[in-house]
């Protein structure tokens, strides 16, 4: 185990230097603030984030403090009960209203409901009411997740009929080397060895990443 570690360490060719998504091309982000960004599904996410919010500029909300430690002189709202960064929220994500925003989450509205104390029980739709919400309300939204944190937000995904989405799947099942690609089918769902539980690389990192937006 101690040699994996190693090895990540001291990789320096992390795989391409840009990804497809719809009619984008986007440079992965290939940094490292400690959370094993350049190996792991934020290598997509965070540029994501960067082009949502270069694109929309202003009126952005986002739920999980996620952007603010990655994109420079960030001064939206955020939405985050349990964040310490200034100008968060502490308020439930089913309780605010996002009516005109321009939404953004990176990997936090799967935790919604799911990821409680141990002396409480788990809200298993709580995540997808403010998914739906969310949709409702806001004016343009960019939603991503890791398939297989929280299985019941993916099967109400793939049960609905009027939501889009895309995926993205990581080309190499257990490499070191982090490219990915965009699937638009339902195979997603159904590889078992593509969800997050099933801890895609030695860190647990996902292998396929639910993209929610009417932006792309």
């Amino acid at each position: 185990m101690i040699k994996n570690w190693v090895m990540y360490d001291k990789l320096e060719n992390y795989g391409d230097e840009t990804f497809k998504i719809g009619s984008l091309e986007l440079p992965y982000y290939r940094g490292w603030k400690g959370n094993r960004e350049s190996t792991s599904e934020r290598a997509i996410e965070i540029s994501l984030g960067n082009w949502f919010i270069d694109k929309y500029k202003e009126n952005i909300v986002e739920i999980g403090a996620v952007m603010p430690y990655y994109y420079d002189n960030y001064k939206f709202d955020c939405v985050d009960p349990y964040d310490n960064f200034p100008g968060c929220f502490k308020v439930d994500g089913i309780d605010f209203d996002y009516s005109g925003k321009n939404f953004l989450s990176i990997s936090s509205i799967e935790h919604i409901g799911w990821d409680v104390g141990y002396d409480k029980e788990r809200d298993k739709e709580k995540a997808f009411k403010v998914l739906k919400k969310i949709i409702k309300e806001a004016e343009n939204y960019l939603i991503t997740w890791p398939m297989g944190q929280n299985i019941c937000l993916d099967q109400y995904l793939k049960e609905s009929r009027d939501i889009s989405y895309t995926l993205m799947t990581r080309d190499n099942f257990r490499g070191l080397i982090n490219n990915w690609t965009e699937n638009k089918s339902m195979k997603g769902f159904e590889i078992p060895y593509l969800w997050w539980d099933f801890k895609l690389d030695y860190y647990g990192n996902a292998g396929c990443v639910v993209i929610v937006n009417n932006c792309l």
